[in-house]
C-alpha cells in the first residue's frame, strides 16, 4: 500500500471500535470483525487480508514505536525528538494499548496468585471429602467463572491450576521427609503461595510394589524390559522343582503376567478412544472461542451423563 493508503486504512479501522478497543464487549466478537473488515476492504478497493495484514503491521510498528519513545522520553525532551510517522498517524491508539511493565516474571507470579485465590473460592474443585468434588457440570462452571475473572482462556487456568498444585504437592513432600534438617531453611514460594490447600492433600506414606504396578506405563520399551524379566525368573528357576517354583513367584510377577496376557486388548481399546479424542481435539481447534466454550460444555455434560449410567448399572441391586 502507498503511505496515503495507510493513512485511509487508519481513518477507516477508527470507526470500529471493536476492532482495537479491547475493554468492549464484542472486542473479540469473530463475526462482527469480519463483517467490519469486509466494509473497511469495500471503502479502499483493496482485498479483505491485505487490509488485515497490513492494519496488524502498522499497529505493531507504532506499539514498537511509542514503547521505545516513552523510554527516550527521560533522556531528551520532546521538542528534540523527532516523532516517526506511524506514531503520528497512530496518535489516536495510544489509551488503547497496554505496554508490560517488562518484568514479565513477577506479572506471572501475580497471576498465579490471583488463580490461587480465585480458585480457594471453589472448595469443590480441591476438597476431595465433598459431595460435589467430582460434579462435572459444577466443575465446568466454577472455571468459566475463573477465566472471567482472570480474563484468561479457560483451559489456560485449567492447566496452570494442576501445574501449581502438582509443584505445591511436590515441594511439600519433600519438606516433610526433610523437616528434621531443613531449619533455617527458605521456603519455596509456591508452599506459602498455597499453604492453605495443605489439609486437603493426603500423601502416600509409602509405595508398595503392587502401587508402584498400578502406575506403571503401558510403554513398549517399559512392557518388554518386564517380559524379559519374567522370562530370567522362569528360567532361574528351571533347576527347582515344580512346587518350590510356585512359592517362589511374588505376587507382583503374577500381576505382571495377568496384565501382559490382556494388554494386546486393552491397547486395542486404548488407541480407539485417542483416536476419537484426537479427532474432537481438532474439531475444536477450528472453532471460534465462544463455540469452542459451548461445545466442551456439551461433551463434558454428554460424558457426565454416561458416566452415571454407568455407575448406576454397576451397582448391585
Amino acid at each position: 500500500m502507498e503511505s496515503y493508503e495507510d493513512e485511509i486504512l487508519c481513518e477507516e479501522v477508527r470507526k470500529y471500535p471493536h476492532l482495537y478497543n479491547s475493554s468492549l464487549k464484542d472486542y473479540k466478537d469473530a463475526h462482527m470483525a469480519c463483517n467490519s473488515w469486509r466494509e473497511i476492504a469495500q471503502a479502499l478497493g483493496k482485498d479483505e487480508i491485505l487490509c488485515r495484514q497490513r492494519w496488524k503491521y502498522l499497529r505493531d510498528r507504532y506499539v514498537k514505536a511509542a514503547k521505545m519513545l516513552k523510554g527516550k522520553s527521560g533522556d531528551a525532551g520532546e521538542d528534540t525528538i523527532t516523532m516517526p510517522r506511524v506514531v503520528v498517524m497512530l496518535g489516536w491508539l495510544s489509551k488503547f494499548i497496554k505496554h508490560s511493565t517488562g518484568n514479565k516474571l513477577n506479572d506471572f507470579r501475580y497471576l498465579d496468585e490471583i488463580l490461587c485465590e480465585e480458585v480457594r473460592k471453589y472448595a469443590h474443585l480441591y476438597n476431595s471429602s465433598l459431595r460435589d468434588y467430582k460434579d462435572a457440570h459444577m466443575a465446568s462452571n466454577s472455571w468459566r467463572e475463573i477465566a472471567l475473572a482472570l480474563d484468561k482462556d479457560e483451559t489456560f487456568c485449567r492447566q496452570r491450576w494442576k501445574y501449581l498444585r502438582d509443584r505445591y504437592v511436590k515441594a511439600a513432600k519433600m519438606l516433610k521427609g526433610k523437616s528434621g534438617d531443613a531449619r533455617g531453611k527458605r521456603l519455596p514460594p509456591i508452599v506459602y503461595m498455597l499453604g492453605w490447600l495443605s489439609e486437603f492433600i493426603k500423601h502416600r506414606e509409602t509405595d508398595s510394589n503392587v502401587e508402584k504396578l498400578n502406575e506403571f506405563s503401558y510403554g513398549s520399551d517399559s512392557l518388554d524390559t518386564l517380559k524379559l524379566e519374567c522370562v530370567a525368573s522362569d528360567l532361574s528357576d528351571n533347576n527347582m522343582e515344580q512346587n518350590q517354583k510356585s512359592d517362589q513367584f511374588s505376587q507382583v510377577q503374577e500381576t505382571v503376567v495377568a496384565r501382559l496376557s490382556n494388554y494386546d486388548e486393552e491397547r486395542g481399546f486404548d488407541d480407539e478412544d485417542m483416536c476419537f479424542g484426537k479427532m474432537v481435539g481438532r474439531t475444536l481447534s477450528k472453532m471460534t472461542t465462544r463455540n469452542k466454550a459451548h461445545a466442551r460444555l456439551e461433551i463434558s455434560q454428554v460424558l457426565f451423563k454416561w458416566q452415571m449410567v454407568e455407575c448406576d448399572s454397576a451397582v448391585p441391586k
